[in-house]
């Protein structure tokens, strides 16, 4: 994966917070800046199923 293609098409001070709801990992605080969520976004790349992001607070896939 291209982390630095991804990390240019994140603003600066992207925020990605996650709750997994047991089925995935959650960060603490979340991960703050392109640097960080950029890394984590490719680490997790291919990971996740169809439907595995939500979209809003409180949705559910699929």
């Amino acid at each position: 994966m291209d982390v630095d293609g991804l990390r240019e098409l994140l603003a600066a001070d992207v925020q990605l917070v996650a709750d997994g709801g047991g089925k995935a990992p959650q960060w603490a605080g979340g991960l703050h800046g392109s640097d960080q969520v950029a890394g984590v976004l490719a680490a997790v790349r291919g990971r996740c199923g169809p439907g595995a992001v939500a979209d809003g607070p409180g949705a559910r896939p699929g």
